[in-house]
């Protein structure tokens, strides 16, 4: 693989979670790194302060991202879109949006709510949940992979 000049990469949630493990393990050098999230705090990054939950933000992101690409003449942009929230849990149209630790929320609903918890209890019970940042390196070892367009992988099938 050729070596890269230069590179712009937009993490959503890139504050906590598996996002900050993004962020922690960017695979390059010369990265220009925007963390898109409420609280920021990305070491190396730039904070652009959005809630992505609230569609007012959207132009926000819109705007930096069309500055950032309106003179960059680098090799390769990377928007990975991570962000996410569990509390309250239960269907978007009835719940207000909040920041958790979703997999020990996750582990922790009742299973009406999300018919999968056990199944997170059960991996956890076995230490089989992946660890963020394996699942980070994975994801970024996909940039290195030839995969069709419109592809929809499991991260467990390619661990």
């Amino acid at each position: 693989m050729t070596r890269l000049r230069r590179m712009l990469v937009w993490i959503s949630g890139a504050s906590a979670g598996l996002g900050a493990a993004l962020a922690a393990t960017m695979p390059f050098d010369d990265v220009e790194l925007i963390d898109l999230s409420r609280r920021g705090g990305t070491p190396g990054a730039h904070h652009v302060a959005v809630d992505l939950a609230d569609p007012n933000s959207w132009p926000v992101v819109e705007a930096d991202f069309n500055r950032r690409m309106d003179d960059f003449d680098g090799d390769m942009v990377v928007f990975i879109h991570n962000a996410g929230t569990l509390t309250p849990l239960g269907p978007a149209g009835r719940v207000d949006t909040i920041d958790t630790d979703m997999q020990a929320q996750l582990r922790a609903c009742a299973d009406d709510l999300f018919p999968e918890a056990h199944r997170f209890r059960e991996l956890d019970a076995l230490g089989l949940l992946a660890k963020p940042e394996d699942v980070a390196r994975t994801i970024w070892s996909l940039l290195y992979r030839e995969i069709p367009n419109g592809s929809v992988l499991h991260i467990r099938d390619i661990i």
